[in-house]
C-alpha cells in the first residue's frame, strides 16, 4: 500500500509506515509536518531521497537547490517540519525581537521532538506554570527544540553521582582536572535561571551503532542524537577509553511551540522562520566550529569584558549566516522585510542580551553593601527620575522606565505606589463638550481598581503581562485591566474618547473611577501630594470643577494604571520598595529641587498630545525634555553615548508595541551621535 501526496504538481510516494501529519494552512502553499515517531531508518532514507530530488531539480515553491558540498551532505529549504528540522529566524517587523525576547533574533533552532498529536498538542507537565507563555493553548506543546547558537562562558561543575552542580565560568576550566562540559543556552524553559532547576541535555553525533549509546539516545537526524547530561557523563565515566565530553554538546533549557503557534509564525502573513532540511553531520560540524571559535576567543589574553558580548554575538551570528549560505540565500534576502537601520537596532539589542546572559557567572556572589539610605526622602509627592544610561535589565525588559519621571502617591510598610508622568497613551477623556479631550497617560501596569481594592495581590504576576511573542501579539494586550480602553486603529480621527459627563445633580454615573485624576491648582481642594504642589482629586469632583470653570484643562492630568514596588524581607538588599531601585540597583534617583514638578507639568501639558503615529516622535521628545529638566546629583553619561541612544530607541519600540499598538508600521532606528532630535 502506498500513500500519495500531491505537492507543487509533483507526486511524492511514501511508504505507509512513514506516518505524516498533513496540516492545511491558509497560505499559498501547503506544509507537511512529519511526526517524530517515524521509523528512524525509513526517515533517514526518505530525507536522503528527498534531498536527491531537490538536487536533481525538483521544482517546489520555497525549495532552493542545495549548494555544492561534500558527498552525502545535503541542505535545502523545505515545507516540512520534522524532528531534526533546522529553523532559521527571520528578522520580524513587529519589534518583538528587540523588546522582551531578543534571543530569537538571528537564532538557529533544531526541532528535537514533535507531539503525537500536533493539532491538539500534548499536555505540558514538566515546565512550571509561571514559565509558560500566556495565550491560546497555554499549557500544551506541539513542537520542542533547542537553540543552537547561544553559547555561553559557563561549564558544568564536577558531578557527584547523578547530581549536576551549577555552571561555573568557562574561564575557570583551566583550574579543573576533568574535561570541560561547556554549556549553551538551549532555551528559556527550564533554563539556566529557572528556580525550578535547569534541564541539561546533550547532542552527540555518535549514531546508534553502539548499543550502549543507542540505549540512552534518541535519534534526531543521521547520526545526530539527543541524550541527557546524566547519561552522557555516565558513558564517559564507564567507557572513558571511547567517549569524553568532547563527543557531546551540552544545552541548558529548551524551547517549545504551542498548538498552531509555529504554523502561524511560518505562515505567509508573518514568515518568521525559514525551515531547512540538513544532514546530521553538517549540523554537528556547525556546532563544533562555533565551539572552536568560542574557545579560541576565550584563550585570547587580549579579550576584554567590554568587547566580549559583541564577539559572542559575532560567533553565534556566523552560524546563522552559514546556514543561509548552505541554501544559497543572501543575507539581504533574509532581512529584506525591515530597513537596515532597524536591523542594526535589533543587532545592538541582541548584544545587550548577550552581555547579560552569555557572559554572567551563575554562582551566588556577595553584593556590595548599600551605602545610601533614601527611605526618609521617599514620601508622598516625591519625584523620582530614571538614571541614564539605564541598566541592561531596564533596556531589555522595562524600557518604559528609561527617561521616566515617577510621582510617588503612597509610601507604606507594604509597598511604594507611583505613576509614570511622561507617557501619553492613544486614548483620551472628553471632560467638556466641544473642548479638546485630555490625553490619557500611562501610569503603570497595575489596574487602578485592583490597586485600590488590593486585588492585584491575588493575581499571579505571570497573568498580568502577555507574552510578546505569542500567536496574536498584534491583537492582544501587554497588560490586562486598562488596555481594553483603546481602539486597534490609531489616527487623529479615531481615538478612544471616554465621555465622563455628570448628571444634573452632579453625580458621576460610575462611583468607582478607573483613572487617577491629579491637578495643580492650589486654590482648589483635593488630597495633597506632599510638598509637590499637586493634589489628587475624585473623578466626579474634577469633572464638575472643569465644567464649572473652576479648573482649567491644563490644570488636570489623567492616568491609567499605577506602578507598585512591593516590600518584603526577601525582596533585595533594601527589602524592596522603590528604595531598592534607588539605593541598591541604582536605576532611579530622587529629584530634590523644589517646584520642579510645576516646570515638568508645563512641558508635558503644552508639548505632549494624544498618542498617534503622527505624534509618536514629538511625544517621546517631550518626555525626554521633561526628564532632562530635572536636576540630578551625579554626572550623566553623554547624551550622545551609544548606550543612551540605544535605550532611546528601545523606549520608542516599547511605546509603539504597548501604547500605540502599531509595532509593524513603526520604524525604530538608533539616532546618530550628532542627532539630538
Amino acid at each position: 500500500m502506498q500513500i500519495k501526496f500531491v505537492y507543487a504538481s509533483t507526486h511524492l510516494f511514501l511508504s505507509s509506515d512513514a506516518f505524516l501529519h498533513h496540516i492545511g494552512l491558509s497560505t499559498a502553499r501547503q506544509r507537511l509536518f512529519l511526526s517524530s515517531s517515524t521509523n528512524d531508518d525509513d526517515n533517514q532514507d526518505w530525507r536522503a531521497f528527498r534531498a536527491k530530488l531537490v538536487q536533481n531539480g525538483l521544482s517546489n515553491e520555497g525549495v532552493v537547490e542545495i549548494s555544492t558540498r561534500k558527498k552525502s551532505r545535503y541542505a535545502h529549504t523545505t515545507p516540512f517540519v520534522e524532528a531534526g528540522s533546522i529553523l532559521i529566524s527571520i528578522p520580524t517587523t513587529d519589534l518583538c525581537q528587540a523588546i522582551d525576547q531578543q534571543y530569537w533574533h538571528r537564532s538557529v533552532a533544531i526541532v528535537t521532538r514533535i507531539s503525537d498529536n500536533v493539532l491538539a498538542g500534548s499536555k505540558e507537565d514538566e515546565v512550571p506554570d509561571e514559565q509558560l507563555a500566556n495565550g491560546a493553548n497555554r499549557g500544551r506543546w506541539s513542537y520542542r527544540g533547542l537553540l543552537l547558537n547561544r553559547p555561553t562562558n559557563f561549564m558544568l561543575g564536577e558531578s557527584d553521582g547523578d547530581h549536576i552542580e551549577i555552571p561555573i565560568q568557562l574561564s575557570d576550566c583551566a583550574n579543573t582536572d576533568s574535561d570541560p562540559w561547556r554549556v549553551q543556552r538551549g532555551g528559556d524553559l527550564l533554563g539556566l535561571e529557572s528556580a525550578s532547576g535547569t534541564r541539561f541535555v546533550c547532542l552527540h553525533n555518535l549514531g546508534t551503532s553502539d548499543e550502549n549509546v543507542a540505549s540512552v539516545s534518541t535519534n534526531i537526524v543521521g547520526n545526530l542524537c539527543l541524550t541527557t547530561i546524566e547519561d552522557a557523563k555516565r558513558l564517559c565515566k564507564v567507557y572513558s577509553d571511547k567517549y569524553s565530553s568532547s563527543n557531546f554538546m551540552t544545552f541548558g533549557g529548551f524551547i517549545s511551540w504551542r498548538p498552531g503557534q509555529l504554523e502561524r509564525e511560518m505562515g505567509d502573513e508573518r514568515n518568521e522562520w525559514l525551515v531547512l532540511s540538513v544532514d546530521g553531520d553538517s549540523i554537528w560540524d556547525e556546532l563544533q566550529n562555533q565551539e572552536t571559535e568560542l574557545v579560541r576567543y576565550m584563550n585570547n589574553q587580549n579579550h576584554t569584558k567590554s568587547n566580549y558580548s559583541g564577539k559572542m554575538v559575532d560567533i553565534c551570528t556566523l552560524m546563522w549566516r552559514n546556514y543561509l549560505a548552505m541554501v544559497n540565500m543572501p543575507e539581504s534576502e533574509a532581512t529584506k522585510n525591515i530597513p537596515p537601520g532597524q536591523l542594526n537596532f535589533y543587532d545592538q539589542m541582541l548584544k545587550v542580551w548577550a552581555e547579560e546572559y552569555m557572559n554572567k557567572s551563575l554562582l551566588t556572589q556577595a553584593l556590595p553593601e548599600v551605602a545610601n539610605d533614601s527611605s526618609k526622602q521617599i514620601m508622598r509627592g516625591a519625584l523620582v527620575r530614571a538614571k541614564c544610561p539605564p541598566t541592561n535589565d531596564v533596556m531589555l525588559y522595562d524600557a518604559e522606565f528609561h527617561r521616566s519621571l515617577i510621582l510617588v502617591l503612597e509610601e507604606t510598610p507594604e509597598s511604594t505606589i507611583g505613576i509614570i508622568l511622561n507617557l501619553p497613551m492613544s486614548a483620551a477623556v472628553e471632560c467638556i463638550e466641544g473642548e479638546d479631550a485630555l490625553p490619557l497617560r500611562y501610569g503603570g501596569p497595575i489596574d487602578v481598581m485592583s490597586w485600590r481594592d488590593g486585588s492585584y495581590r491575588d493575581v499571579d504576576s505571570s497573568e498580568g503581562a502577555e507574552d510578546i511573542k505569542n500567536d496574536n501579539h498584534n491583537d492582544e494586550k501587554v497588560y490586562e485591566g486598562f488596555f481594553n480602553y483603546q481602539n486597534s486603529e490609531k489616527s487623529e480621527d479615531n481615538i478612544e474618547i471616554f465621555d465622563d459627563e455628570v448628571d444634573d445633580e452632579g453625580n458621576d454615573y460610575n462611583d468607582d473611577s478607573s483613572f487617577i485624576w491629579i491637578h495643580r491648582n492650589k486654590n482648589f481642594p483635593g488630597s495633597r501630594l506632599g510638598e509637590s504642589g499637586l493634589w489628587m482629586i475624585n473623578e466626579d469632583d474634577a469633572l464638575m470643577a472643569l465644567q464649572a470653570g473652576e479648573l482649567d484643562l491644563e490644570d488636570v492630568m489623567i492616568f491609567a494604571g499605577v506602578c507598585i514596588w512591593e516590600k518584603g524581607a526577601d525582596l533585595g538588599q533594601c527589602n524592596g520598595g522603590i528604595r531598592e531601585q534607588i539605593d541598591s540597583l541604582g536605576s532611579l534617583e530622587i529629584v530634590h529641587e523644589n517646584n520642579i514638578l510645576l516646570r515638568v507639568w508645563d512641558i508635558l501639558t503644552k508639548k505632549q498630545d494624544i498618542l498617534t503615529k503622527d505624534t509618536l516622535d514629538i511625544n517621546i521628545k517631550s518626555a525626554v525634555q521633561a526628564w532632562d529638566a530635572c536636576p540630578h546629583k551625579q554626572i550623566e553619561a553623554s547624551e550622545n553615548s551609544s548606550k543612551t541612544k540605544l535605550a532611546d530607541a528601545a523606549l520608542k519600540a516599547w511605546v509603539a508595541i504597548n501604547l500605540l499598538e502599531e509595532p509593524v508600521d513603526t520604524e525604530v532606528v538608533i539616532a546618530a551621535n550628532n542627532d539630538n532630535s
